[in-house]
């Protein structure tokens, strides 16, 4: 069996393996020029395998919400960095799911690029990863 403290260990690596790679992704969404590249390199994997997506150009307003987004990304992803804990990893799984939904509405109702399916599937491994060593280490018992 397991010792608690290696439970809590995993548990602690990872939250932060999960977390470092969104401070990845959100990073460039928070910085305008960064975020101007990544979506213009979305539009033109789109349009490269004849996607046939819709290209939408993008207006302060639009490039603002995703600087913020990628702002709150960046934040939450600090925190879970420094404290890794059960409850941060459970609330991660529910926005996980959250944002996989919201990016299935945009491809299916919307008509956005469905390489954004992508994102879907890191959300989604992400979720049941965290879920996984939640259950497994919490709650933790004494042993």
């Amino acid at each position: 069996m397991t010792s608690a403290s290696t439970r809590a260990s995993a548990l602690a690596r990872c939250v932060r393996v999960i977390a470092g790679f969104d401070l990845a992704v959100t990073g460039c969404l928070a910085i305008p020029p960064f975020a101007h590249v990544f979506i213009q390199m979305l539009f033109a994997g789109d349009a490269a395998l004849d996607l046939g997506s819709l290209r939408v150009e993008f207006h302060p307003l639009h490039w603002l919400f995703v600087n913020l987004a990628g702002v709150f990304g960046v934040l939450w992803s600090v925190v879970r960095l420094r404290t890794p804990t059960a409850e941060l990893a459970l609330l991660d799984v529910g926005g996980r799911l959250a944002v996989a939904a919201l990016i299935l509405h945009a491809t299916a109702a919307e008509g956005m690029t469905p390489l954004l399916h992508v994102f879907v599937a890191s959300e989604l491994v992400g979720a049941v990863a965290q879920y996984w060593v939640v259950r497994r280490a919490w709650p933790v018992t004494t042993e």
